[in-house]
This record gives C-alpha cells, sequence and structure tokens, in this order.
C-alpha cells in the first residue's frame, strides 16, 4: 500500500512539473544574446539592440514550457523604450522595414492585435505557410513568426517571436499573445 501511495504521490508530481510554464526576463542587455540563443531560430528573426537606435532601456522576457519531455514551442520578447524623439523614429524605421498583413486570412480572424497597450501586427516574411490539400488553401501558422507591438502612450516597441515545432492555425491573436509571451 505505501508502494502504491508512493508512485502516485510521484506520479502526480511529474504531471505537476511538466504542465506548468516557466517565465525568465532581464533588464540587463547582455542578456539579450544569450535568450536568443536559448530560442530556436530567434537570432535570425528578432532584430539586433545595435540596429534599434537610441534607446532608454530594455527588458528581456522568455515564456518557456516546463515539460520533460519535449518542448515543442518557445518565445521571447524584446520591449524597447524610448524617449519621445527617437520613439517617432524608431517606429518610422519600422513600417519601412518590416511587411506587415494587414488583412484576415482564411484561418485567422485578424492578424492586428491589442495587448496590454500595444497595438500589435504580424511581419508576413515570418510566417510559415504552406498549402493544405485537397482545398489548395493557404494556411499561415506560427511555426515560427515575428509579432511587433507599438505602445505610444508609453513610448515602447515589443518585438515578440515564437517558435513551434508544429504548425498550428492561430485564430486568435489577442489570445496567443496573452498565452505565449510576457510583456512586462
Amino acid at each position: 500500500m505505501k508502494k502504491i501511495i508512493a508512485l502516485i504521490c510521484c506520479l502526480a508530481s511529474v504531471f505537476c512539473f511538466s504542465s506548468c510554464s516557466k517565465e525568465y526576463s532581464s533588464v540587463n542587455e547582455a542578456d539579450y544574446p544569450i535568450y536568443l540563443d536559448e530560442v530556436c531560430d530567434a537570432e535570425l528573426h528578432m532584430p539586433k539592440l545595435e540596429n534599434l537606435g537610441d534607446y532608454n532601456s530594455v527588458l528581456i522576457t522568455r515564456k518557456t514550457p516546463n515539460d520533460i519531455f519535449i518542448s515543442t514551442t518557445d518565445s521571447i520578447a524584446l520591449i524597447v523604450q524610448y524617449d519621445q524623439h527617437n520613439f517617432e523614429i524608431a517606429t518610422n524605421s519600422i513600417d519601412a522595414k518590416y511587411d506587415f498583413i494587414e488583412f484576415p486570412l482564411e484561418n485567422c480572424s485578424d492578424f492586428n492585435a491589442n495587448v496590454g497597450g500595444y497595438t500589435f501586427r504580424v511581419d508576413s516574411n515570418s510566417l510559415h505557410k504552406m498549402t493544405e490539400y485537397p482545398s489548395n488553401r493557404v494556411v499561415y501558422g506560427p511555426e515560427c513568426s515575428l509579432i511587433i507591438g507599438v505602445n505610444a502612450l508609453e513610448n515602447k516597441i515589443a518585438y515578440l517571436y515564437y517558435w513551434d515545432i508544429e504548425i498550428h492555425e492561430m485564430n486568435d491573436l489577442d489570445e496567443f499573445i496573452a498565452d505565449k509571451f510576457v510583456l512586462e
């Protein structure tokens, strides 16, 4: 009987351990390359600090599933705060550099979201797309995606990168961002 109770307790602790996520954050710029290195292909999609202009501060956050079997998803957020003048320069630079999806697609109600004071848009060049058969419809999914948010009230820009081993349909960008990222 004691062995059965011990086994149940052990299994319960494994289940609890494997179903929780962990959140990490840093305001130290030196941690940014370390965080990038921990997320699959993040360095290919996330901006380099030296290309962000004159900013006041950065916040780097990660949210990882705490899965003892296999981690299928990962995310990183870089939140950059500017003074008013440099914020305007940075937002103009974003509009010139990225090609945002501006229209709803068949499998996603909207590629724009408002979360935590940010207005987010999805970079179309970072989304994985494939054609589903037999209907031949194009499906966009967050196998890897770069989502950029602007918070005009606080002069902040958030760069969110998400990677997943599987392709999923992204139906609600607001929920997706709230579930997968740490913004503060």
